[in-house]
């Protein structure tokens, strides 16, 4: 993990909030749902479910 990165698992996200997914894809929360999944949405793919621990925040 790079020194700039955060532990996004350990925080909770809003709808709204931009966060990387996959280590270089843009994306922008849905809903975070209790059992550890995130809706997001990338740009030209649509909307998926992932694991809260393989988003970043986006600085």
């Amino acid at each position: 993990m790079k020194a700039n990165q955060s532990i996004a698992y350990n925080f909770s996200f809003k709808k709204g909030d931009e966060v990387i997914y996959g280590g270089d894809m843009n994306a922008t929360v849905i809903e975070e749902f209790e059992n550890g999944l995130v809706r997001i949405a990338l740009a030209n793919f649509g909307e998926i479910s992932v694991l809260k621990k393989t988003l970043e925040f986006k600085k």
